[in-house]
């Protein structure tokens, strides 16, 4: 049974991915681009539908946008296709440019973004451009698309868009609903490309309807990619989705108490549930929300009694350190103050102590990082975990019907022990090679 259930999901991954993939061929080979020429011109490249139109303006010159000056990209004859993906390709100046980016299609703003290149890449960029995109699903009926760039601050420089796209089936879809091992209905479209609206599932027990997915799964910890409830879903052909359910564990971060000499850890700030991620570039680190999954929040630290530490990101074993009142790739100590839960990691500079800080807030006050703040040590939210230690807050499944099954699948002295353990109500089951057993918890 273990066998056939591993079989069974391993499949089903591996179809969903082979339909990705084809997907993804499939967008990769409908690309139009439109790279800028002058003020008034773009050179179009790649696969178009037959009854696209192009014009573009910028009120400076070519793709120059200064504070004050907009440049406009509108396509029409796009009726009949699904927009995957659109992207702008800017450039700004050595330490400026800002602006506001808005793209819209058969009326509908797809993406609206305002602000600075360096809140938009993490830095700023006079040498190669970068796409601020947007992806989605979009069916176009009227056909008409704008991307425009409004300028803010000297200067947003445009260098090409891209839109990548897929025909709107013509044929209408079915869409199986499952729920578990049994069907529950289907949809079917109205028309090829229209879409079915996925309907709200009902909670079962301690199972709580959390989306709809295409891969069928028993119990996993992290959640898949999922369609909610009350949106339209385009099926590419006919298929199935699997009503996903959701158990809250009650499991609560477990953080160090006790020091070691070496280990595996996440440093996170427990009010903000921000942590450090990744290595100092530019005196600063990234600040990211807590990922038990994420392993570039993985550090070793090296502790030298209670008072001293090294660190090092787990991914290549790249120092963390300090340089002056900068965060640096340098293998420098960090003292240590704990006491119970809390941890912090400081240096100390011309008398005055700063202390590793994973959620600092920039000048805007709208952007994170993670840097040197002056600080004294002491008592603080900031903690220390050991990921390997914690247990999943939650448990996902398209089959709340066989929640408590366990599988262990072992090579005792050279033969293989094969046990099955599903609970139900006070009794649970027992298959262990086959042979089935009956017993009262």
């Amino acid at each position: 049974m273990a066998c056939l259930l591993r079989m069974s999901f391993f499949l089903c991954t591996f179809v969903r991915k082979l339909k990705e993939d084809m997907r993804l061929l499939l967008v990769l080979l409908s690309v139009m681009t439109f790279t800028v020429q002058d003020k008034r011109t773009v050179a179009t490249e790649g696969i178009l539908p037959n009854e696209m139109s192009v014009s573009y303006s910028c009120t400076y010159q070519k793709g120059d946008v200064r504070a004050g000056d907009t440049a406009t990209l509108v396509v029409n004859g796009l009726a009949g296709i699904t927009v995957e993906g659109i992207a702008v390709y800017l450039k700004s100046n050595k330490s400026a440019g800002a602006g506001i980016v808005t793209m819209t299609a058969d009326g509908d703003v797809l993406l609206q973004q305002e602000g600075t290149y360096k809140e938009w890449f993490s830095a700023y960029n006079n040498a190669e451009s970068q796409p601020l995109s947007w992806t989605g699903q979009k069916n176009m009926t009227e056909g008409t698309m704008q991307v425009q760039v409004i300028g803010k601050t000297n200067s947003l420089h445009i260098e090409k868009y891209e839109i990548s796209w897929i025909p709107i089936p013509t044929d209408p879809r079915v869409v199986t609903l499952m729920n578990g091992a049994e069907s529950m209905g289907t949809l079917k479209e109205q028309r090829g490309g229209e879409g079915v609206v996925l309907p709200q599932g009902v909670n079962q027990g301690e199972w709580t309807f959390t989306g709809w997915s295409e891969t069928e799964f028993w119990e996993i910890e992290m959640l898949p990619e999922l369609h909610p409830a009350n949106t339209v879903f385009y099926p590419a052909s006919d298929c199935r989705l699997w009503a996903v359910y959701c158990r809250d564990n009650g499991n609560d971060l477990s953080y160090v108490t006790e020091l070691g000499e070496e280990g595996v850890y996440i440093y996170m700030d427990a009010v903000s549930r921000r942590a450090i991620r990744g290595v100092p570039e530019k005196g600063i680190m990234q600040s990211a929300e807590m990922n038990l999954y994420d392993e570039v929040q993985y550090y070793i630290i090296v502790f030298q009694g209670t008072d001293t530490a090294y660190i090092y990101s787990m991914q290549d074993e790249t120092p963390i350190g300090y340089s002056g009142k900068q965060l640096a790739v340098a293998q420098t100590p960090w003292r240590v103050y704990h006491a119970g839960e809390e941890t912090l990691f400081y240096t100390t500079i011309n008398d005055k102590n700063y202390v590793l800080w994973p959620s600092m807030m920039d000048a805007s006050g709208e952007v994170n990082y993670a840097g040197l703040l002056q600080a004294d040590p002491g008592p603080s939210s900031l903690r220390l975990l050991a990921p390997g230690e914690q247990k999943a807050r939650y448990t996902y499944t398209c089959h709340p019907e066989a929640a408590g099954i366990e599988i262990t699948d072992e090579v005792v002295n050279g033969v293989a022990d094969e046990r099955v353990l599903i609970q139900f109500g006070e009794y649970e089951l027992v298959i262990r090679n086959g042979r089935k057993q009956l017993r009262q918890r």
